[in-house]
């Protein structure tokens, strides 16, 4: 049994707040590994949401809030607008307006379970502008539970371009058809 799941009500502008965010999927990513099992105790102590990967400490967004049943997943909620530098203000709202929906993890790896498949330690979390994890984003996305084979999501995706381009196939030929009968009446 396959359930799949679209959320368009995770963004909660009131408490500044991305719900429910996907962080990270269990596919091979650019690096090679696919990270199947998470360790969240470290992070959980520090739970930061940097931009892009900045160490430095002076890039915090907020606080974020995983957790793990087959994809890491939670909420992500910003820090108040007087606590922020011009710039990431106006990237929080991006996020909240649904503009920007990347999120990107850096991990350190435990131990591996098989072939490329490996546990990891979640170490940081950031908003980024382009995730390494395709499909690691904020706001009107899809993810999966735990029943779901992760090849579904790319079946439903060939499936979804290929009903755009019917559509847009579709459309034209309705448009064709109108311009005929306009012709046709005015003759």
């Amino acid at each position: 049994m396959y359930r799949i799941y679209t959320r368009t009500d995770s963004i909660d502008p009131e408490k500044q707040t991305l719900r429910d965010v996907l962080m990270s999927t269990q596919d091979v990513l650019l690096d090679g590994v696919a990270v199947r099992e998470w360790d969240l105790t470290r992070y959980g102590a520090n739970n930061v949401v940097l931009w892009q990967h900045g160490y430095e400490g002076a890039d915090i967004f907020g606080h974020a809030f995983p957790q793990f049943d087959t994809v890491l997943h939670g909420d992500i909620q910003f820090l108040p607008d007087d606590h922020l530098p011009e710039a990431f203000r106006i990237r929080k709202q991006n996020y909240l307006e649904g503009h920007l929906r990347g999120v990107s993890v850096s991990f350190r790896e435990i131990s591996r379970l098989k072939g490329n498949e490996i546990r990891a330690e979640l170490i940081e979390l950031s908003l980024v502008t382009i995730p390494m994890d395709a499909k690691a984003l904020a706001g009107g996305r899809m993810y999966v539970d735990a029943e779901t084979d992760y090849t579904l999501l790319n079946r439903i995706e060939a499936i979804e371009r290929r009903m755009s381009s019917m559509e847009r196939e579709r459309g034209s030929r309705i448009v064709d058809e109108m311009i005929k009968s306009l012709h046709n009446t005015e003759e």
